[in-house]
């Protein structure tokens, strides 16, 4: 699992790096790769319908948050979390386009993190499954500050997910690909 997580982080710091300053051509091809990679591994039977419209991977997670529906404060479940939106388990969904504001409770910090959002999706969880109650959001990512964040706790989340308490080296920093025009053979 520690190669998966390793995997994963570097992947999600290549992707964060490719929406802000962007990627050289080793970089993306890494991040194209890894990305490939994980979907095969971490998705039983393939590809998911629909994956190869996604900018991120997701991540499963078990988050607490609150949003308003109708006037009062509905509790709900995020079930999974990219570096762009979350699918969050509830049995209010919001109407797709409904804007909101998402309070989320990060557990290590008892912070709460507050997340502007646009419902995409209702009633179709992760692998498009219609039985799953809930709804699928994106994030406003005008803010800076949010989108740090934001990138820090979905790299919270793979590393919750997938550590297998070892610790382990760190993934392989986009700056080395860069400066090297490969990754090293540790991150393979």
């Amino acid at each position: 699992m520690r190669n998966i997580s390793r995997l994963f982080l570097e992947y999600a710091r290549l992707d964060r790096r490719r929406t802000s300053r962007g990627l050289s051509v080793k970089q993306l091809e890494r991040w194209s790769e890894l990305k490939c990679r994980l979907e095969q591994q971490l998705t039983p039977g393939g590809r998911r319908k629909g994956s190869e419209r996604r900018d991120s991977l997701r991540v499963g997670t078990r988050l607490n948050c609150t949003f308003k529906s109708i006037g009062t404060l509905q509790k709900a479940i995020i079930v999974n979390l990219s570096r762009t939106g979350m699918f969050i388990n509830t049995s209010s969904p919001l109407p797709i386009g409904t804007q909101l504001d998402l309070c989320i409770l990060i557990e290590e910090t008892g912070e709460e993190m507050q997340v502007p959002a646009k419902v995409v999706s209702n009633n179709v969880g992760p692998s498009f499954d219609v039985r799953r109650t809930g709804m699928g959001v994106c994030f406003s990512r005008d803010l800076p500050e949010l989108t740090r964040q934001l990138d820090d706790l979905y790299e919270a989340q793979i590393k919750r997910a997938f550590d297998d308490g070892e610790g382990g080296e760190e993934p392989e920093d986009p700056e080395a690909v860069e400066s090297t025009g490969e990754a090293s053979p540790e991150s393979e």
